[in-house]
């Protein structure tokens, strides 16, 4: 009996001692995922350096938006009146667009102007934030970080892929 209740006990501290949480997390091995998330931190603080850089070398005055959106106007319009532009707007505008590095990309001049409907079309994701920022009648500089412009795809214009896009933009006419 006594046999008994000593295999009994073992048994049951055995069971009860297996069912506590430990409070030791086994190490984790580095995910694919989390390597990849961590050189796209990395390189999006590199690409801020080398915006950051670009505003000091040219001494512009720029803001940056929550997005990470660069602008600064460069005129304006010339009724202060003139509403923002809002989303469904269809704007018809002239563009410069050129790399970081000053390497052209395209521009209104050569291919003509464009037309956006604010919100709606599928174009560089930031071309929507910057028009929400637009009047008619204005001309404004913007610096969009690769994830605000075609981000690691590249496109017909001979854009690299994670290229950083300095665009200026006229609006010259509301269609709507």
């Amino acid at each position: 009996m006594e046999k008994l209740f000593l295999v009994i006990s073992f048994s049951l501290v055995a069971f009860l001692s297996s069912c506590q949480e430990s409070n030791e997390q086994p190490a984790q091995p580095k995910t694919q995922e989390q390597d990849l998330i961590q050189q796209n931190r990395e390189f999006l603080q590199q690409e801020r350096k080398r915006i950051d850089a670009f505003i000091k070398s040219n001494e512009f005055d720029m803001t940056r938006t929550g997005s990470g959106l660069y602008y600064m106007v460069i005129s304006q319009p010339e009724s202060a009146n003139e509403p923002m532009f809002t989303e469904g707007d269809e704007i018809e505008y002239d563009f410069r667009i050129s790399l970081l590095d000053g390497s052209p990309v395209a521009n209104s001049k050569e291919l003509g102007a464009r037309t956006i409907r604010v919100g709606k079309d599928q174009v560089e994701i930031g071309l929507h934030e910057a028009f929400a920022l637009m009047q008619l009648g204005g001309k404004y500089l913007f610096i969009f970080p690769s994830h605000l412009a075609h981000g690691i795809s590249s496109n017909e214009d001979n854009v690299p892929p994670r290229s950083t896009l300095i665009y200026e933009i006229e609006p010259v006419k509301k269609l709507n």
